[in-house]
């Protein structure tokens, strides 16, 4: 949906508007590291629109919500990549 001009990063799948708290979706990626890769949620195509955790520290926020959010949508999608890659 949103253009990310890393190449080295995983388009992972969108979350739609409804399925977020502020009602704009989100184009999430990876960015691949050995020790922790990072979780991006790009909400625009302007460069600096996006938020990013690295994979551990968006666990933890995941876990602070009873409902699902969109790190803990992020978490799963990222879940399923690892399967298929794997």
């Amino acid at each position: 949906m949103f253009t990310h001009d890393c190449n080295e990063c995983t388009f992972l799948g969108s979350i739609s508007a409804e399925e977020t708290t502020h009602g704009t979706p989100l184009d999430v990626y990876v960015h691949a590291d050995e020790c922790d890769p990072t979780i991006i949620l790009r909400y625009s195509n302007d460069g600096p629109d996006y938020y990013s955790f690295p994979l551990s520290v968006a666990r933890h926020v995941a876990g602070h919500f009873e409902k699902a959010n969109k790190w803990g949508i992020a978490i799963k999608l990222y879940a399923e990549y690892q399967e298929a890659v794997a």
